[in-house]
């Protein structure tokens, strides 16, 4: 066999070989699905880790915490991440031989991430959402848990999980197809010195409430719609609505929750706090206007805020 036959015999067999060999898998990856990496807040993260076969082996700094991921059914591991440290949390993921890994840079839920300085003077007003005074400039508040109903006659009551079930509880079909009542589990926090309200159709006796994984018992359908208000200027205030609802409604759209939609939005994103309309006339040393807007300038102007009781969200 001459020299051209050969580098052909030897080509056919290169290719053979490559087209009968097992397909490598992909390469093991860790991905932060809840926000950037560099851009974690409050403590947690949901991390997804992918490529590989085998249940891996996750740790945060040493600590195993393979625990809090779940196969999704698509080949990948998801989990909550929480009792992150302020700064840079190294997460591994191992199986067999291979590895993986991402740095979580998690920062306070309510600090600046990327934009600056914070607003001051700044007042916070989170007793208009039935959260807790605020203790310090950070406007920190815990997280409250609520259920609400509507009612055949078409209000917003609250609802008692433990308590007998009311005989009035309207129901609705999601946009799935699927008849339930309408219940909703409510939540009221505060991020970003905001108020935020995060609403989704469950019924605490259909099953738990949904996780990353599994939508338990509620009625959600999979899709979220965050609420905007028309505008986001500085404010130096909290605000007193969100982008849906009002608080006459307990913050609930009745469309969206109504189609298994859930709901979420911030009091930062409201126009209502797009500008410091509110203020008690002369709160300033020597100021003679009995005109809001120009109080505001000057009390900004000196760093001071307006009492919280003198401010109001129109």
């Amino acid at each position: 066999m001459n020299a051209k036959a050969w580098r052909l015999a030897a080509s056919v067999a290169l290719i053979s070989g490559a087209l009968g060999a097992p397909a490598a898998s992909a390469a093991m990856a860790v991905q932060v699905l809840s926000s950037m990496p560099q851009l974690v807040t409050g403590g947690d993260a949901l991390v997804k880790v992918s490529g590989t076969v085998i249940g891996p082996v996750i740790t945060v700094e040493g600590k195993d915490v393979t625990s809090a991921f779940k196969a999704d059914g698509s080949g990948n591991y998801v989990g909550l991440v929480t009792g992150l440290k302020d700064g840079s949390n190294a997460l591994v993921a191992k199986a067999g031989v291979d590895q993986a890994n991402v740095t979580l840079v998690n920062h306070a839920i309510n600090d600046t991430l990327f934009a600056g300085p914070q607003q001051t003077p700044y007042v916070c007003e989170n007793e208009s959402f039935e959260l807790a005074p605020a203790k310090d400039g950070s406007c920190a508040a815990a997280t409250t848990v609520k259920y609400y109903y509507l009612t055949k006659a078409n209000d917003w009551k609250p609802f008692d999980a433990s308590g007998a079930r009311p005989g009035d509880i309207a129901t609705t079909t999601t946009s799935d197809g699927k008849m339930v009542p309408m219940i909703v589990r409510q939540e009221r926090g505060v991020i970003n010195r905001a108020a935020y309200i995060i609403s989704i159709l469950h019924d605490p006796a259909a099953g738990p409430a949904p996780t990353p994984l599994d939508r338990g018992g509620s009625g959600w359908n999979g899709k979220l719609i965050y609420g905007f208000g028309p505008g986001v200027g500085a404010g130096y205030h909290m605000g007193r609505n969100v982008g849906i609802g009002n608080a006459a409604r307990a913050y609930m759209d009745d469309t969206d929750i109504g189609l298994g939609y859930a709901t979420a939005s911030s009091s930062l994103n409201v126009s209502a706090t797009s500008r410091a309309t509110c203020c008690r006339p002369r709160p300033c040393r020597r100021s003679r206007s009995t005109s809001s807007r120009p109080t505001v300038r000057r009390c900004i102007r000196r760093g001071r805020a307006a009492p919280a009781a003198a401010c109001s969200s129109s």
